[in-house]
């Protein structure tokens, strides 16, 4: 489930425009694109809504097949790591299974799902799959899909089947557990939870409502001593490059996550949850509510709710789940703009008072957003509300204190991502407005003024950019973690490019394409990424991302071009 500069603090913001500072926009994270082709492990696939078919690439031999799985195909999900995928047959409200071989591919007899269905996600290990309406996809209307049910796929070769599972109202999302034995959509009115054990067929599924409980309250005062106390009865609720000079701020112990009573809380309890995150064992969840102090934990075996609140609005939330480690634990990582903190909450002795919370006050810093690296060895804070150019990152102590470092960039952050083995991290960039060929600009003001993408080592923040002729969109990180690749597309200029950077050495190199970009994955089984263009009979290529080969392969002359934006 399911992407900061320059400095400024505490007194450049306030979240809801107190003492006049006005409000900040939300930060900004990115959403994956289902129109476009998926990678299996050696194989592409890519849905054809007008011709009824979908084609199997072949990244070794560049061969070329078509299926035919139903009418109108058009949403496609690949099982991570398998050379098997899954289509929604818009036209009939149906659902294909595809399976690749050396020796073909195999469609499984169309199995029934819901009405408007434009989602599909897979869970891990890839034995099941939830089907989804999600009304903020592209095209989707309130009146073309279902708000209250959700299609359960058991994916089992030659018995693949399908229920459906009525749900919460207008599901947003679907986690799931990390032993990819349970599902949770997650609604506008709580977590509906699927033990896939334990549904046989067509069911209502639990509902484990998330809504406002007693909790402790916290006062804006983070320096403050006290302790956990319930909200006030009858209290109101609101809703809601080169490498720059490494700065140090001293972690602030505050009690930032106790407060004595006296102020309510702000709080929503009918907006709905959002950063949503379930534990490996899918034992709990944690979200928080857009505009509001409120982070809740959500016991999903013992179905309740209960709410901790901050001393100012949560802007970003995220869990690290370490269990698959010796020694390991689970916390909540809450992120307070208004205060420049990163707060971090045991699960579940944070929300009890069992336990206290670790927070982190970088001063005169302003930070919206938390990426945890996947093993919890960093922490990454920056914000996309305003063009900052400047990045923290805290590694990340089992318990206690750690000093967070935070460092210049040469361009403002539009979306972060972290390798897998947690060394480095790529940043995306905004480009200021302008022509970065006026006369008379600096070195900083033509950087300023031109796209581009930076490296970060995070054990030591050497940093790394490259500036670029076009948007770096989209992107993707090899499964090594031993290179990042972006894609650079100017129609007006004819820029079309792939742009590898190691993330070993920070050198980069090209890869001129034929035709202009817009999709781009990894295929783990053989060391290669797959770039869908534009073309008007359909063309993809492949690039070996190993260092030492980089050779690029094309193919083309099939149709793709159906239904992929452009």
């Amino acid at each position: 489930m399911s992407p900061g500069a320059g400095t400024g603090g505490k007194s450049a913001i306030a979240g809801n425009g107190a003492g006049g500072a006005p409000a900040l926009p939300p930060e900004q994270e990115q959403a994956l694109d289902f129109l476009v082709p998926q990678p299996g492990k050696q194989y592409v696939y890519a849905a054809n809504p007008t011709r009824d078919t979908v084609a199997v690439i072949d990244s070794v031999s560049l061969a070329i097949a078509e299926v035919t799985p139903g009418d109108t195909p058009t949403y496609l999900a690949t099982v991570p790591g398998e050379d098997v995928a899954l289509v929604i047959n818009a036209g009939s409200s149906t659902l294909s299974v595809l399976r690749t071989t050396g020796a073909g591919t195999t469609v499984s007899s169309p199995l029934p799902i819901i009405k408007g269905a434009n989602v599909i996600a897979i869970a891990p290990g890839g034995a099941h799959a939830v089907v989804w309406f999600d009304v903020t996809q592209p095209k989707a209307t309130a009146l073309s899909g279902s708000f209250q049910t959700v299609s359960l796929v058991t994916l089992a070769e030659s018995n693949d089947k399908a229920f459906t599972v009525t749900v919460g109202f207008k599901p947003t999302a679907v986690v799931f557990s990390n032993d990819g034995k349970a599902a949770f959509v997650v609604t506008s009115d709580g977590i509906s939870e699927l033990r896939f054990a334990e549904v046989q067929g067509p069911e209502i599924a639990p509902l484990v409502r998330i809504q406002s409980s007693p909790a402790s309250a916290m006062n804006s005062d983070a320096g403050a001593a006290g302790t956990d106390q319930l909200p006030e009865a009858g209290a109101s609720d609101v809703d809601g490059g080169s490498v720059g000079e490494v700065g140090t701020a001293a972690p602030v112990k505050s009690d930032a996550a106790n407060a004595p009573a006296g102020s309510a809380p702000p709080s929503s309890g009918t907006a709905p949850p959002v950063d949503v995150s379930v534990s490996r064992d899918g034992h709990w969840a944690i979200a928080r509510r857009d505009g509001t102090n409120e982070i809740l934990l959500v016991d999903l075996v013992g179905k309740t709710c209960q709410s901790k609140y901050l001393s100012s609005p949560v802007t970003d939330l995220d869990m690290s789940d370490t269990t698959d480690l010796a020694g390991g634990d689970i916390h909540a990582f809450a992120v307070l703009r208004d205060e420049s903190t990163l707060v971090r909450i045991a699960i579940p002795d944070g929300f009890t008072g069992a336990s206290a919370p670790d927070t982190w006050r970088v001063p005169d810093e302003t930070v919206g957003q938390v990426n945890i690296s996947a093993h919890g060895k960093y922490a990454v804070l920056y914000t996309t509300a305003l063009p900052k150019k400047r990045m923290t990152v805290i590694p990340l102590p089992p318990s206690g204190t750690a000093t967070p470092l935070s460092f210049d960039l040469q361009k403002a952050i539009r979306a972060v991502a972290i390798a897998p083995d947690e060394q480095t991290a790529l940043v995306l960039h905004t480009k200021a407005a302008g022509n970065p060929a006026d006369p008379g600009l600096t070195p900083l003001e033509i950087i300023d003024r031109q796209y581009g993408y930076s490296a970060v080592r995070l054990r030591d923040q050497i940093t790394v950019i490259q500036t670029t002729d076009a948007n770096p969109d989209p992107f993707v990180i090899t499964p090594d973690s031993k290179s990042a690749f972006v894609l650079l597309r100017d129609d007006t200029k004819n820029i079309r490019l792939a742009e590898q950077m190691s993330l070993l050495t920070f050198q980069y190199r090209d890869f001129q394409l034929g035709s202009p970009p817009n999709a781009i994955g990894a295929l783990a089984g053989i060391n290669k990424v797959f770039v869908n263009q534009v073309h008007s009979e359909g063309r993809i290529s492949f690039i070996n991302w190993d260092w030492d080969k980089g050779t690029v392969e094309t193919v083309t002359g099939f149709a793709l071009n159906g239904r992929i934006r452009q």
